[in-house]
């Protein structure tokens, strides 16, 4: 607990946060010292009252006093707060009241979307960087038509005609790909342009927005540019559907619900047993099932963790985006999810959401209809 203590004290004391307040960062030494001297002998709480205190810093005792409350915010703060703070397992606690004994307890960050991505906002440097992995669609123009199509299963890399058709390759050899792989050989349809999703600009935004508030960079990928070796060892967000990313498809295998070309699978045993009967949660022009699902990364050899944001309704998306990085919303999902008030999520979990929609672009609300915690299964490491 002392080695423990120490560790806390030592880069609470050396904290950004610490660096104008020079007069709480001496009374924390004072009474990290006294502690320290008390070990094998029995501690003198007497010495840890605000007249010893300042006797010892030869301060007003009415000064101890005003600066114990300031050290008591400082240091909830630091562990609520802050990103390196929240990254600590252990938080101190100092007493409301004299004497002021200093604390070590689990450390549970009061603001809930502190503890919602507590897994990517250490800022230390030896920390996973974050990736957040967007789609971004490739549209095709008929010149005989005059229009353009888009076929999200194609997510080529540019807009060069051979380079759609060698991405064409790699998806299941229907009649439709086949004729669509012609028709760009023949110059039928013509590569023209790369769509980004108002849904997954906005969410994009929002994470951005959320992340630059805590002090933590994040990076933003298009999923068509990337594969496994990219993010093999970085703490990954990933947004867009089964069609649309492969890494929806690939961190999603094996799991209870999975996003489907038509909507949300429920494999409920998780025996890879194949859904006959439909999709459990299909979109509607009243309503769109948003899936989020929460997993590590089990390449990171740093304790990387897999965040998937699954659904074919863009706004639908955004909207569920919103409702992970606000706080009362996620004050909301606690009790939905029958989380204690003081709890962490699980390193695993999948999240369903119902979102009602007022029409194609605007959403009213957002619920959760159902849920998982198992542990995900083991998937191959990229080397």
């Amino acid at each position: 607990m002392r080695e423990e203590m120490e560790v806390l004290v030592d880069k609470f004391r050396d904290s950004d946060l610490m660096k104008d307040h020079q007069v709480p960062r001496k009374l924390l030494t004072d009474i990290h010292d006294h502690l320290k001297g008390s070990d094998g002998g029995p501690l003198k709480e007497a010495e840890l009252l605000p007249s010893a205190i300042a006797k010892r810093l030869g301060d007003k005792e009415r000064t101890v006093s005003v600066q114990a409350v300031t050290l008591r915010n400082l240091i909830e703060t630091y562990f609520d707060k802050t990103s390196e703070g929240v990254s600590w397992g252990g938080r101190l606690r100092l007493r409301d009241k004299a004497p002021y004994l200093l604390e070590v307890d689990d450390n549970v960050p009061h603001p809930y979307d502190m503890r919602f991505w507590r897994f990517y906002v250490p800022n230390d440097k030896s920390s996973l960087p974050t990736c957040t992995l967007a789609t971004s669609v490739l549209f095709l123009f008929s010149p005989k038509e005059r229009c353009f199509f888009r076929y999200l299963d194609l997510n080529s890399k540019s807009r060069e005609p051979k380079d759609a058709v060698e991405a064409l390759s790699g998806i299941e050899n229907t009649s439709r790909v086949r004729s669509l792989r012609r028709a760009i050989a023949r110059g039928d349809l013509i590569p023209c342009f790369h769509y980004l999703p108002f849904g997954e600009t906005k969410a994009t935004n929002l994470l951005r927005e959320w992340f630059d508030s805590k002090g933590k960079a994040m990076e933003v990928k298009f999923s068509k540019d990337v594969d496994h070796d990219a993010v093999w060892n970085k703490h990954i967000i990933c947004l867009g559907n089964s069609r649309t990313s492969w890494c929806v498809r690939d961190y999603q295998e094996g799991l209870r619900f999975r996003h489907s070309k038509k909507g949300v699978e429920d494999h409920n045993g998780r025996s890879g047993s194949r859904i006959t009967a439909g999709p459990r949660f299909q979109d509607s022009y009243k309503e769109a099932f948003v899936l989020v699902t929460r997993r590590p990364n089990s390449g990171a050899k740093e304790g990387g963790m897999v965040t998937l944001v699954a659904t074919h309704n863009t706004p639908a998306l955004a909207a569920v985006v919103k409702h992970l990085t606000d706080e009362s919303d996620l004050k909301r999902l606690w009790a939905d999810m029958g989380f204690l008030d003081g709890a962490l999520p699980p390193a695993n979990f999948q999240i369903v959401f119902r979102v009602q929609m007022k029409n194609f672009e605007q959403t009213e609300g957002v619920e959760v209809v159902d849920r998982d915690e198992r542990p995900a299964p083991k998937t191959k490491q990229v080397a």
